[in-house]
């Protein structure tokens, strides 16, 4: 457990790595926010426990501290919510600030800010005090609350709104790189879960044929997942997202299983492998989904899966319906790339982000990334060769039951960088690999009936088409040198 403070005296309480991040970026930017609580003459007085002086009892310390804060902030993540350090010195400011308030020394100020909190968590102390979210309003509005607190020298709002407005994309940014908690943590034993034969034993190698079994793991599985719907829900960030999805997915796999599964049926083994001997359709049914579910369990796994552009991605990823992704998300950010394009820069993104929408494990942080290419004087064919390849990987996992959305934008995108390309030589070289790519898409459409409006199948001609025309120049090209070498 650990403490700052103000010039004021604010006392900001903190417990845990994530709760201290956040008391550390407020601990530099409220004196930002409001100018007069740091002068050049009397710099803030900042308290922080790690530095008290070896010997002194901590508790005498920090109560000393808390005695003589003329107002507290509490920060509250969802481990500190946990914390008996946290409540005890919530506790402590309650009274103090009680006290003051008491031989009319003040007027006693206390905050909780929340960060993947609800204020309908709070218990005890912490529930009494003003809460403030992570929003640039209500951080506002807690600006406002201290500067009412001041007993002299409190800056005018004018000043201080001014200060805000040119300080709050710097705090935000810093504020957003405190991640929310791992899924591991949220979710202790998530790895375990999904180490069953359930979920990782293909179908078709299930020999022993316990259906039951594996539906009844299932549901347990589910089960378990939603003990920690509550805590899933008030953390709110995109894990929450991939939670909801995995649920779902879930109760697609168990609802198959129990629909095309559970009866008397008893497939043959196949005597040239070895494996079960199960139609196609309940084999893409079942398959699909789990592989699915073993990518959204990589993805709540994995240390940086966070949507870079989280906003759009989040919602396009809750969208059913293509119409409405292509309507309400993809088609505006067309229009903003358009809007941005002069020759060289097509995007607001900047290029760090670009390269993280690349490597993104969520769709529409690829897409972007693909429409930005598509207009980029600067765009590498090779790099999208690779996104291509990466992208028919991804719909090869789940057994077709990937989306086809980001595999169509890369090769449109594809097919619009070697449609102007300047240096028809270098891209004969990598002719023979986006041939083969392309061969092997299509033979993947086609063995699980997928592209059925063929709009996969038709960029792929007009590729085809485009990389056909720019080898005969390049060709053309060799032979006029030749022949001009012979002269």
């Amino acid at each position: 457990m650990r403490a700052i403070y103000a010039r004021m005296k604010i006392f900001i309480c903190w417990s845990g790595g994530r709760s201290h991040s956040l008391a550390t970026a407020l601990k530099t930017y409220l004196p930002k926010f409001i100018p007069a609580l740091e002068t050049a003459d009397e710099p803030a007085n900042l308290f922080v426990s790690d530095e008290i002086v070896k010997g002194v009892r901590w508790f005498d310390a920090v109560d000393e501290q808390l005695e003589t804060s003329d107002a507290g902030l509490v920060c509250v993540t969802r481990e500190a919510l946990q914390s008996g350090w946290i409540h005890f010195e919530a506790g402590a400011l309650a009274r103090a600030v009680r006290k003051k308030e008491r031989q009319k020394k003040a007027t006693g100020a206390l905050y909780t800010y929340l960060l993947g909190v609800e204020s309908s968590e709070l218990r005890g102390p912490l529930s009494e005090f003003q809460a403030t979210k992570f929003e640039r309003e209500d951080n506002k509005r807690l600006c406002a609350a201290i500067v009412n607190c001041m007993k002299n020298g409190a800056p005018t709002r004018e000043i201080w709104e001014k200060a805000f407005d040119e300080n709050w994309k710097s705090f935000e940014k810093e504020v957003k790189k405190i991640k929310p908690l791992p899924a591991e943590k949220l979710i202790p034993g998530l790895e375990e879960m999904f180490r069953r034969k359930t979920f990782n034993e293909p179908l078709e190698e299930c020999t022993r044929q316990a259906w039951i079994d594996r539906f009844t793991g299932v549901r347990e599985t589910i089960a378990g997942l939603k003990t920690y719907a509550a805590v899933m829900k008030t953390d709110n960030s995109y894990l929450l997202d991939l939670y909801n999805e995995l649920i779902s997915q879930l109760d697609g796999y168990a609802m198959n299983m129990g629909a095309l599964l559970l009866q008397e049926n008893h497939f043959q083994v196949s005597p040239e492998n070895g494996k079960l001997m199960i139609g196609a359709g309940i084999k893409r049914a079942c398959e699909s989904r789990r592989g699915t579910i073993r990518q959204l369990v990589t993805h709540l796994l994995a240390p940086n899966c966070a949507p870079v552009l989280e906003n759009q991605s989040r919602r396009y990823a809750k969208m059913t319906s293509f119409e409405a992704k292509k309507t309400i998300i993809i088609h505006p950010a067309e229009r903003e790339i358009q809007e941005k394009w002069d020759g060289k820069k097509t995007s607001k993104a900047s290029e760090e982000q670009l390269k993280a929408c690349a490597a993104s494990m969520w769709e529409f942080d690829r897409i972007y990334y693909y429409l930005v290419q598509e207009k980029s004087d600067c765009a590498d064919p090779g790099q999208l060769l690779e996104s291509l390849e990466q992208e028919f990987e991804n719909l090869r996992a789940v057994d077709g039951g990937s989306s086809l959305v980001p595999l169509h934008y890369v090769i449109r995108a594809l097919k619009c960088v070697i449609a102007r390309s300047a240096d028809p030589n270098a891209l004969v070289k990598l002719s023979p690999r986006i041939e083969s790519t392309l061969t092997r898409i299509e033979r993947f459409l086609s063995d699980y009936e997928l592209d059925k409006g063929h709009q996969v199948r038709e960029n792929i001609q007009d590729l085809r088409s485009y990389l056909k025309d720019t080898t005969s120049i390049a060709r053309r090209s060799r032979s006029a040198k030749a022949e001009a070498g012979k002269a």
